[in-house]
């Protein structure tokens, strides 16, 4: 278990007991990504989704975003975020 899976995991212990954590974690593993409970993403600042972490994939694939190929959905989330950063700057 990796040392920032067992600081996400403390922290959601504390969460489950009503105190309130907020967190920034750069790309983390698929492993640490599945104990979000709640999941804020942001591009330029702007929330391009904020909801159960464990339904971000399906929300962006039913608005028609999706990945090509398996991948950590972090990755997919900021490839995602770096694109739509693109196309706000045309």
């Amino acid at each position: 278990m990796s040392p920032l899976y067992r600081v996400v995991a403390t922290l959601g212990g504390l969460a489950g007991k009503g105190k309130t954590v907020v967190t920034s974690v750069h790309q983390p593993s698929s492993r640490v990504y599945q104990i979000f409970d709640e999941l804020l993403v942001l591009s330029e600042g702007r929330c391009m989704y904020l909801g159960k972490g464990r339904e971000a994939m399906g929300y962006f694939e039913s608005i028609g975003f999706s990945p090509s190929f398996p991948m950590n959905p972090t990755d997919f989330l900021l490839d995602l975020a770096n694109v739509l950063k693109g196309e706000m700057e045309r």
